[in-house]
């Protein structure tokens, strides 16, 4: 997989809509649906460097943020990274 290819496969996590509840007994499909993880094949790893993840986390945290800020949800909402 080339480095271009790799990235192109995370474009989704990047634009991907949260999903916020204000109701408990819905905490753990929240957690379930807005829970990400990334693997990277050794090969690929060799290709990407700091700034290319930096950038894609960047742009992550950004409209994560962006859908919080625009939320109705009369909650403290908490963002991890």
């Amino acid at each position: 997989m080339t480095k271009k290819e790799f990235f192109k496969n995370l474009d989704e996590i990047i634009s991907d809509k949260i999903y916020l509840t204000e109701h408990l007994d819905e905490l753990n499909k929240e957690i379930k649906i807005n829970h990400w993880s990334i693997g990277i094949d050794s090969e690929t790893a060799k290709k990407v460097d700091n700034d290319d993840l930096q950038d894609f986390l960047r742009k992550m945290v950004k409209n994560r943020f962006e859908q919080l800020d625009k939320s109705d949800k009369n909650m403290n909402l908490i963002f991890y990274s």
